[in-house]
C-alpha cells in the first residue's frame, strides 16, 4: 500500500515541528504539544496530525527510513529494561524521527500511514505493577513496525502495557492513520484507555490527559484495560 497524501503531510509535520523551529527555547521539559484533525473535517477528506516536541537542549534530529525485515524464527526482542517480547516473522518498513539521548521522544510512521508520537502526562500513580521492568521506550516502535491501522497499533500497544506494565509516569500516545486518529493514555503500571478522535472534531493535546468519559461498551470509540473502571 502506498503512503497517502496525508501521510507525506504528516511526515512534513513530523519533520519541521520536532526540529523546534517554532519554538523558543523551552521553559522545562513538559511543553510539548499535539493535535489531530478528523478526516471530515480537514482539508482532503484524511485525518491530518502534527506534533511539537519541546524537549530540551537543542538537537539534530535524525530522520531515518527503515526497510521491511524479515526474522528468523524463535528471535525476541529485547527491551531496555531486559523483557523480551516474540519477534514476528515480518516487520513493516517506517520513517524513525529519532531525538538522540532522549528516551520519549521518537517519532514514528510506517508505510500505512500509521503514525505515533507522545507526550508526557504525569500520573499519580507510584505503586506499579511491573513485569520484567516494564515497557516505554520500545512501545511505539513495535506498534508502528506491526500495525496496518491505527486500532491495530492501539491494540497491540495496550497489550505490550497489560503483559509488562508501563515504566514512566504516565503518557498519551497519539496514533493515527488515513481514517481515524486515537488518543492512547497510559499510567505507571499496566492500566490504559483508548479514545478515537470523533471525525467531525479536533483534538488537542498538551502535556496532561485530556480523555474525560470512557464507555468500553462502545468498541467503535472506546478501547482499554477491561478492570479501568474498577
Amino acid at each position: 500500500m502506498s503512503l497517502s497524501k496525508v501521510t507525506f503531510v504528516t511526515v512534513l509535520l513530523m519533520i519541521v515541528s520536532s526540529c523546534n523551529l517554532f519554538a523558543s527555547e523551552p521553559e522545562s521539559d513538559f511543553n510539548c504539544f499535539g493535535i489531530v484533525v478528523g478526516k471530515d473535517v480537514s482539508a482532503d477528506g484524511f485525518v491530518m496530525t502534527a506534533h511539537n516536541e519541546d524537549d530540551g537542549p537543542s538537537c539534530v534530529v535524525n530522520h531515518t527510513k527503515v526497510p521491511r525485515i524479515k526474522h528468523e524464527p524463535n528471535r525476541f526482542v529485547e527491551l531496555l529494561n531486559g523483557g523480551k517480547v516474540e519477534q514476528v516473522a515480518e516487520t513493516y518498513s517506517y520513517i524513525w524521527s529519532e531525538m538522540p539521548g532522549l528516551l520519549f521522544s521518537d517519532s514514528y510512521i510506517n508505510e500505512f500511514g500509521v503514525t505515533i508520537f507522545s507526550d508526557a502526562c504525569p500520573s499519580r500513580e507510584d505503586e506499579p505493577e511491573l513485569t520484567d521492568g516494564g515497557i516505554s521506550l520500545m512501545l511505539r516502535r513495535i506498534a508502528v513496525q506491526r500495525a496496518t491501522s491505527a486500532r491495530e497499533a492501539v491494540l497491540i500497544a495496550g497489550g505490550l502495557i497489560e503483559r509488562f506494565g508501563y515504566d514512566g509516569s504516565g503518557r498519551t500516545y497519539t496514533i493515527c492513520d488515513p481514517n481515524e486518529g486515537w488518543l492512547l493514555a497510559v499510567v505507571n503500571g499496566k492500566h490504559w484507555v483508548a479514545q478515537r478522535v470523533p471525525n467531525d472534531k479536533v483534538a488537542a493535546i498538551a502535556n496532561t490527559y485530556t480523555i474525560r468519559h470512557i464507555d468500553l461498551a462502545d468498541k467503535d470509540n472506546y478501547l482499554g484495560t477491561e478492570d479501568i473502571i474498577d
